[in-house]
């Protein structure tokens, strides 16, 4: 029997592709375009390939937005830049052939069709393949889809009709990207939940400290003690309280650990740390009460309720608002829709969660304080302790038990300081990706030993200078006496691992502990009886989820929800087994 092989696809496709191509170059001759249509042609392709895209990228960004201060009337200034303007600029180019010679017209036309058509394709291809294939790969498609659409559009009456139609989606994309920003803000939360106070039966005054990418093993001498020589005051603060030796997190990134110590609950791989994502944390919980006053050090994560903010600074002017938002377009479009192939513009501080209004945070004593996550960090430490003494009236706030919360990124990269808080190099984020470190994310250790050994010498010297600031953290409480009455809870959010030729964040069977633990120390309040008495070790199977129900069983708070974790002094909840999720592997 004779086999006959099917007909291969790709030549199919190809013949195709230049059957459509050639068709359309056939055309241009007879090819009638009114001056208007061309315009409404234009202005379609500016709200696909440009307008769209962009409210697409500027509602997943909420953060730039509450950075930049930007509220309703930069918004409005924004759509209209995007749906008005810009269009209006491309179609000025048509204006001024409008007189020419009509071969010399629909050459303009034509051409300027062709370069949106690309953008559109190429945009297209970045959401759908972006992160499957290579930045030339993605080029690769983008460039022939823009040519053959643009080929449709010459040859095919029907396709320009479309267009004509898709005019609309330039008075409807602003509509839903407005109706998004103001109502469906994911930066704040209408749980129904929260409109009924929460009940606490004992208030009482709440310090919680999160160190960011901190290993708990490496706190640890060998006989699995805490070392004193590298963390003195975390060692004090342990004989003072309670050491639970082998807590753990449950993600090796900061996005998903701080929702999970806030709220209780498992974190979403697929959820940014906002709060209409987790509307039942710890500070929602409290400001509900209506018994505390919050003063949360957030750099990274958008958890507190900002319509609380007791000390929330004055929105910019409406002018201010507006340059924001549109000198951000050109970065913000060349990321959408051009592939890595070329150094592209840096995107705005903004744009990744950093605020440069240091100014107005350190003269801010309540409220949500956002400094930079990564840089400046010895004036987040200053400044957190000036906020321990300060009790200013601002709306009854010295009236209501506080809670102190900061989310602190040490011993973190950048690494830059000595073990005496001072630093040897700029902290200003600059050398966020640590020397020897390889892959997207620069989390790929080398096989250099040396290398890598400089690099945990480095953040050996950072540990220090963060167990420093705990001791000046302490000191700072028993100076102002609220010390022996208050829940003090120092803690890290996920691990570090320091081996050649593996991940700094990725979990290793070999090495598993360097990721998976974490510090965990809590100064209970004298006078709670349940405490364990100071000095105690606790090797009880313990996570970072256990830490709200904690401090919810402390201050007799019952929890809308059954959480995920359980309170530590619960021994009888505890878990056999403990979760991580590693990067969703």
């Amino acid at each position: 029997m004779t086999q006959v092989e099917p007909p291969a696809s790709k030549p199919v496709m190809f013949q195709s592709l230049r059957k459509i191509v050639a068709v359309s170059i056939g055309k241009l001759a007879t090819l009638r375009i009114t001056f208007a249509e061309g315009l409404v042609h234009v202005w379609a392709l500016c709200g696909l390939a440009v307008s769209q895209p962009l409210y697409d990228r500027y509602s997943r960004r909420p953060v730039f937005f509450e950075i930049e201060g930007i509220q309703t009337a930069g918004l409005f200034g924004l759509a209209v830049m995007l749906s008005l303007v810009i269009p209006a600029c491309v179609m000025a180019i048509e204006l001024l052939f409008a007189r020419c010679r009509p071969g010399v017209r629909m050459g303009v036309h034509l051409a300027v069709v062709g370069i949106l058509n690309v953008c559109f394709a190429l945009v297209m291809a970045q959401n759908l393949a972006g992160s499957h294939l290579a930045p030339i790969a993605v080029l690769g498609i983008g460039l022939p889809a823009g040519v053959v659409l643009s080929a449709l559009y010459v040859g095919m009456s029907r396709w320009r009709m479309l267009l004509s139609y898709a005019a609309w989606g330039n008075v409807l994309f602003p509509v839903f990207f407005l109706y998004q920003a103001t109502y469906g803000n994911p930066l704040s939360t209408t749980d129904a939940r929260l409109s009924q106070r929460i009940r606490i039966a004992k208030p009482t005054p709440i310090v919680l400290i999160v160190f960011d990418e901190i290993s708990g093993v490496s706190l640890w001498n060998r006989e699995r003690g805490l070392d004193e020589r590298i963390v003195p005051h975390f060692a004090k603060l342990a004989s003072e309280g309670v050491w639970y030796r082998n807590a753990t997190s449950v993600h090796p990134r900061t996005g998903q650990a701080l929702p999970a110590i806030l709220t209780g609950e498992v974190p979403n791989n697929k959820y940014e740390p906002q709060i209409s994502r987790y509307p039942l944390n710890l500070f929602t919980l409290l400001i509900g009460s209506r018994d505390y006053s919050v003063t949360a050090f957030e750099p990274y994560s958008f958890l507190y309720p900002s319509d609380f903010d007791r000390e929330k600074t004055a929105a910019p002017g409406v002018g201010v608002q507006f340059v924001r938002a549109a000198r951000s377009i050109p970065s913000v479009f060349a990321h959408t829709a051009i592939p890595r192939v070329v150094d592209l513009p840096a995107l705005p501080p903004a744009w990744v969660g950093i605020s440069s209004d240091h100014e107005k945070m350190v003269v801010k004593h309540f409220g949500k304080l956002r400094f930079d996550w990564s840089s400046r960090r010895g004036m987040q430490m200053d400044h957190f302790l000036e906020c321990l003494g300060s009790r200013s009236d601002v709306e009854g706030a010295s009236k209501k038990t506080p809670c102190f919360f900061q989310h602190l990124a040490m011993p973190h990269i950048p690494w830059c300081y000595y073990p005496d808080g001072t630093t040897y190099l700029k902290d200003t984020g600059e050398e966020f990706h640590p020397t020897g470190g390889l892959g997207s994310l620069h989390e790929i250790w080398c096989g250099d030993p040396l290398a890598v050994g400089t690099a945990k010498f480095r953040y050996w010297m950072q540990l220090a200078a963060a167990d420093r600031y705990v001791g000046r953290m302490l000191q700072k409480l028993k100076d102002t006496g609220v010390y022996d009455q208050s829940l003090v809870i120092v803690m890290g959010d996920h691990g570090v691992s320091f081996q050649p030729n593996h991940s700094r964040r990725q979990l290793h069977p070999d090495f598993s502990e360097d990721i998976l633990s974490v510090p965990l120390l809590v100064k209970y309040p004298v006078d709670l009886e349940r405490a364990p008495k100071g000095g105690t070790i606790d090797d009880g199977n313990v996570e970072i989820l256990d830490i709200l129900p904690t401090i919810a069983d402390v201050i007799g708070m019952k929890l809308p929800t059954k959480p995920a974790g359980s309170s530590l002094l619960s021994v009888e909840g505890r878990r056999s087994v403990k979760r991580f999720d590693n990067d969703g592997k």
